[in-house]
């Protein structure tokens, strides 16, 4: 009997991970929008993305790590990251719960 409360409630936590995953996921997903939109249009659009950058001999070059723009590409990275994570979990939640219950 103690077996069918346990996987009662291994099946409601996962339930609600599965919420909370998609839901930070979509999170995620907005913030990558919204970081991508207010970056500068000066190089190609998916530089953000691959990590390809034009080297230049100046200022912003030498400090690239300290401009906005440096700092919304790193955003949209780790942005882009979470948003995987949390996908390959909210499958994980599917192959969790299709397993037979004790």
């Amino acid at each position: 009997m103690s077996f069918l409360l346990l996987s009662d409630f291994v099946v409601n936590v996962v339930t609600y991970t599965r919420y909370i995953v998609l839901g930070l996921a979509f999170l995620s997903a907005l913030i990558i929008i919204i970081a991508i939109l207010f970056q500068n249009n000066s190089s190609n659009g998916a530089d953000s993305i691959t990590g390809a950058s034009y080297m230049q001999d100046s200022y912003y070059s030498k400090h690239k790590g300290s401009t906005i723009d440096e700092k919304l590409n790193k955003v949209t990275k780790w942005c882009g990251l979470v948003v995987a994570v949390c996908i390959v979990l909210y499958y994980l939640t599917f192959i969790i719960l299709s397993t037979p219950s004790v």
